[in-house]
């Protein structure tokens, strides 16, 4: 035997009550989703809800498809014609990856070929592809570089290599 209220409630419930109960059935809250997330698929539903409503109301000459399976032709026929873009990315080969380090010109510097210049015996070179070391010519902040001097195995940038040496050596 249910209370008078909850009678009342059953016997006028319209609308609102009515379009929250059906909407429900399929679609389910999810407590682990964000809240617009949420908000997103519950106007969803209830367009899919509304717009079955009157595909019920208006389709007089033949049996209306079960909400189911209107829902699942309105999902199809919106999705239906995407097609993901799938993104090739074609790895070099070695022999690519070779000739590649090949073309690489080095910093241009010139010949330090006198024996009296600070600079004789020092060679900028690169160390390997994708490493780094600490440039030692006293930045402000911190300097990563792919080159090294040669000789004094330090790292060092481009622009340092000369003022590095004079003032080092001095």
């Amino acid at each position: 035997m249910k209370p008078n209220v909850v009678a009342l409630h059953n016997q006028t419930m319209g609308g609102v009550d009515l379009g929250d109960a059906q909407l429900y059935v399929y679609l389910s809250e999810h407590k682990t989703i964000k809240w617009t997330t949420k908000v997103a698929f519950s106007l969803f539903g209830r367009a899919i809800l509304n717009s079955y409503l009157l595909y019920k109301l208006n389709t007089i000459e033949r049996k209306p498809l079960s909400r189911i399976i209107f829902m699942m032709a309105v999902v199809e026929s919106l999705a239906g014609g995407y097609q993901p873009i799938k993104v090739v990315t074609k790895r070099r080969t070695s022999r690519e990856m070779e000739m590649a380090r090949s073309t690489i010109v080095p910093y241009p510097l010139p010949q330090h070929t006198a024996i009296n210049n600070p600079l004789y015996g020092h060679n900028l070179v690169k160390i390997g592809s994708g490493k780094k070391i600490k440039c030692v010519a006293g930045h402000q902040t911190r300097v990563r570089t792919s080159w090294q001097c040669q000789s004094c195995c330090v790292g060092l940038c481009p622009g340092c290599f000369s003022n590095y040496h004079t003032t080092a050596i001095n």
